[in-house]
């Protein structure tokens, strides 16, 4: 925690989810806005709910290159 910025510490207390903005559409693979999301905002953790799950290969790529992020 000493080495994190402010602003990542503060990020820390936040989950997000991994719908789109609109709630209309569920993620099932990383993409560009994704990305953006969790490089700016640098939650605690991510939601996932069943719409985001296909198959165990695809939700584990998924978690995978969330948390290369």
């Amino acid at each position: 925690m000493k080495t994190l910025t402010l602003g990542e510490k503060v990020g820390q207390l936040f989950f997000i989810n991994v719908r789109t903005e609109d709630g209309s559409v569920m993620y099932t693979s990383m993409n560009d806005i994704l990305e953006e999301r969790i490089n700016r905002i640098k939650p605690g953790g991510i939601l996932l709910f069943g719409g985001n799950i296909k198959t165990i290969a695809q939700v584990t790529s998924f978690i995978e290159k969330m948390q290369d992020e």
